[in-house]
């Protein structure tokens, strides 16, 4: 079974709060962070093994494995 491709927008309290939620779930995979905030994107994005994003709207451009969910937060 492949795994669950994820996206979030944002990089605060709330994008903190969702992805300690998928880090239980096996078949979940962050793939992207997108943040206007490059220094907390990039830190979220380097602790969980994603790509940092500046601008949302290119999850949907991305050469990755396409997310199968954005979570806006």
């Amino acid at each position: 079974m492949s795994n669950i491709k994820i996206g979030i927008v944002g990089s605060g309290r709330m994008a903190r709060h969702h992805l300690e939620r998928f880090s239980p779930i096996e078949t979940a995979e962050v793939v992207a962070i997108a943040s206007r905030n490059e220094k907390t994107g990039n830190q979220l994005a380097a602790k969980w093994s994603a790509t940092f994003i500046s601008d949302w709207r290119h999850l949907v451009e991305l050469q990755l494995p396409k997310p199968k969910g954005i979570g806006i937060v």
